[in-house]
């Protein structure tokens, strides 16, 4: 039997390439990342001539992006003003100097998707006069620091609006299953769809991978935005399933994100957090059942209030079809309290685009409805008395009314039963169009219905990948079980393969590449192949330390097979270092009384005995026994190793 604990390979989890990270491919212009794609609601535009000819606007651009993450710098007047006018699903925030601002803010200033903005000029008096005519120009600076405060202070406002209106999506009622077939052909059947999608995304099994690739997808995208990489380092460490509703109620990127993919119905980004929609709507279906059980005789029916703006189409759909249904599509946050919704909706400002409204919603919690529940207690805000209603509720529109008084619309809504009959057997129907299957088989099949046929070429795509990564693990699988009935040359050969099915199919750096080199690492050690040993090892690290956090365990068990190597080499120096590098990982991220700590306590002291220092050999041979006493049945292996080398050391002590 080996003095040395048994190397554990590394188990990073996986995960396909997503198009959202793909698009996300950043060059950087001027010390400013700058993003192909805008994963949030607000776009933050530079317009002057000089925008990116001198440090100081170089500054300004890093501060502004700690305010609005979507930066993107114009020093061309036409170019600046097509992309505005091209803008969808964005609120354009702008800031011009004097010049160019005279000329095309009287062509933008009324489009709806033209939010506000901020002239940054020399000369404040020449631009006073002309720019009072607008009302969206906020204000006119001419030193930096007051233009950052005012956008700060006013963006903070923006994005409690933006961030929480919500677009609302109408159901008509369907008489008969012809009716149905041919109202699936039409635009109001894209929402259901939507549902469908949102219900078989929800049903499907998700891997551990799927939090690494949303966390790429945010570390790409924030690349350089120091406040939002620090947040998504604490998510990345921090996250449990079983704080997902604080983490989705905390005011940072990923309520951002969230909230505009699903208003925007973004397929692509949906998917990338598919993991963290999963995890709240699991959380609030729990509490749920506990907010049921505690009401349900107390307070049958319910009136909570939700109040934001609508834009003046959707109002006039509602208008249409009082007694029908509508949706919203989003995680729908309400209050008990009248006042504190109507005081927020009336900070909200009123113009031909968008309007106020304030929703009165009625839930009998006798119904089977969607989950919703008061999540005080779980929020990151728990001063707030929050009713936190399930993505894809669906309400019937009871009454639309004008309140002069608070110069609101007031809209009395119901929450839907799940056995209405108009809706089940819509639903019915459509589940039936797409089978009972959820995987991305399903996905795919819902996309088609949709229209969005490239949307569904790239799930089946991924998949065809997820079967290919599934016969590479299941290489890996089979390199393991070699590697430990002792066929060396047979591991080697399973896990080149999976490292070659691997890299073709995911990125260079991503970790279940670094996985197979880690392994095959390993198994150079065990047939005393040490330099192609280190050679691997360090091709693992490489990729690990740039997609790993810095105290990740799969880092740690790289630096513990590169000690064991370096020991087995003679090199005790480099041994002992690189052990302690995995250990303090492992005192850091693992229970202080985890097997792996256990080990590598085993493993100096073998590096001690190999020094003739049989003092310290023992003392941490006796952590390592203590340890694994504590953790491990009394037959184990590893018990019985490190006995052997507690008196074989105390036979040299003597």
């Amino acid at each position: 039997m080996s003095k040395k604990t048994t190397i554990k390979p590394s188990t990073a989890a996986g995960c396909n390439k997503n198009s959202v990270l793909a698009a996300a491919a950043t060059t950087t212009q001027a010390s400013v990342q700058k993003l192909s794609v805008n994963l949030e609601t607000h776009a933050c535009l530079w317009l002057d001539q000089d925008v990116n000819s001198t440090q100081d606007n170089l500054e300004t651009q890093q501060q502004l992006r700690k305010i609005i993450n979507y930066m993107q710098t114009f020093d061309d007047l036409e170019k600046c003003e097509d992309y505005i006018r091209q803008a969808k699903n964005e609120k354009i925030v702008l800031i011009v100097s004097g010049r160019f601002g005279k000329e095309i803010i009287p062509r933008l200033h009324d489009l709806a998707q033209f939010s506000a903005c901020y002239i940054y000029c020399g000369n404040k008096a020449a631009n006073d006069k002309w720019a009072k005519a607008y009302p969206k120009v906020k204000g006119i600076f001419v030193h930096r620091d007051k233009l950052i405060c005012e956008i700060s202070t006013d963006q903070v406002a923006r994005s409690k609006i933006e961030d929480t209106n919500v677009s609302i999506s109408i159901f008509t009622r369907l008489d008969n299953a012809k009716d149905a077939q041919q109202n699936l052909q039409s635009k109001k059947a894209v929402f259901l769809w939507f549902q469908l999608f949102i219900e078989v995304l929800l049903r499907m099994h998700h891997k551990s991978s799927a939090k690494t690739e949303m966390i790429a997808i945010c570390k790409k995208y924030y690349q350089g935005n120091t406040d939002e990489e620090k947040l998504i380092q604490e998510f990345e460490q921090n996250y449990k399933p079983e704080n997902s509703v604080w983490w989705y109620t905390k005011e940072s990127c990923l309520y951002r994100i969230l909230n505009k993919a699903l208003r925007s119905q973004d397929f692509d980004m949906i998917f990338a957090l598919r993991f963290f929609i999963t995890d709240i709507s699991t959380q609030l279906k729990k509490e749920h059942n506990r907010f049921i059980r505690s009401t349900i005789h107390r307070e049958p029916i319910i009136r909570v209030y939700r109040g934001q703006g609508i834009s003046t189409d959707e109002l006039n759909l509602m208008k249409d079809n009082i007694g029908e249904f509508i949706s919203m599509n989003s995680f729908l946050s309400t209050s008990k309290n009248r006042t504190t919704a109507l005081d927020f909706v009336q900070t909200i400002s009123i113009t031909q685009d968008m309007q106020r409204i304030l929703f009165e919603i009625d839930i009998d919690t006798r119904l089977p409805t969607v989950p919703f529940a008061a999540i005080k207690h779980l929020s990151c805000y728990s001063d707030e008395n929050e009713i936190l209603i399930m993505l894809g509720a669906i309400f019937r529109i009871n009454k639309l009314g004008f309140n002069e008084n608070h110069r609101v619309w007031l809209a009395v809504v119901s929450l839907s039963s799940e056995d209405d009959y108009d809706l089940n057997e819509t639903f019915v129907y459509m589940k039936e169009k797409i089978g009972d299957e959820t995987n991305f088989d399903s996905l795919g099949k819902i996309l088609i219905h949709m229209g969005e046929y490239e949307k569904s070429y790239k799930y089946y795509q991924q998949l065809l990948q997820e079967s290919q990564l599934t016969v590479a693990s299941s290489y890996v699988g089979l390199g393991a079980s070699a590697r430990r009935i002792g066929d060396y040359p047979l591991a080697l050969s399973y896990y080149k393969t999976a490292l070659e099915m691997r890299e073709n199919i995911l990125p260079s750096d991503h970790p279940e590449v670094a996985d197979c080199y880690g392994r095959i690492g390993v198994v150079n050690w065990k047939i005393k192949d040490y330099d192609k040993a280190l050679y691997n090892c360090e091709k693992a690290l490489n990729i690990q330390q740039k997609s790993l956090h810095s105290n990740h365990i799969d880092i740690a068990g790289t630096y513990h097979t590169m000690g064991v190597v370096y020991d087995d080499k003679g090199d005790y120096n480099s041994a002992l270092k690189y052990y302690n590098k995995a250990l303090q990982i492992r005192l850091v991220s693992l229970p202080s009384n985890h097997p792996d700590i256990a080990g590598m306590y085993n493993d100096i002291g073998c590096l001690y005995e190999h020094t003739s220092d049989y003092k310290q050999a023992l003392q941490n041979y006796q952590k390592s026994l203590d340890m694994k006493r504590k953790i491990l049945p009394p037959s184990h292996p590893e018990i019985s190793r490190t006995e052997n080398n507690i008196r074989n050391i105390k036979d040299k002590l003597k």
